[in-house]
């Protein structure tokens, strides 16, 4: 079984924002099925305030909505979404 990975992200990991993107589109490996990607599958994950990924105070943000853009590519749209200043 092969594991599905992102391979590209946009915006780019790093980009410093003076406010939130509207979306953030992912690229995988393998095709998804359109019909798994949906605002329960996909979450937004930041560090929270310790700045460091995979401990309690991380910040799980929900899109808006999700869409296929093509087989292996997701948009998230964020669009009114709450997201606080800080690494995602």
């Amino acid at each position: 079984m092969r594991l599905n990975r992102v391979t590209a992200v946009s915006p780019a990991p790093g980009t410093l924002y003076s406010l939130p993107p509207s979306d953030i589109t992912a690229d995988f490996t393998i095709p998804l099925d359109a019909a798994t990607a949906n605002v329960r599958t996909f979450r937004l994950t930041g560090a929270g305030p310790d700045d460091a990924f995979g401990t309690g105070d991380d910040v799980t943000i929900a899109p808006a909505g999700v869409a296929m853009a093509s087989a292996a590519r997701a948009r998230m749209d964020l669009a009114g979404a709450n997201v606080p200043d800080g690494r995602y």
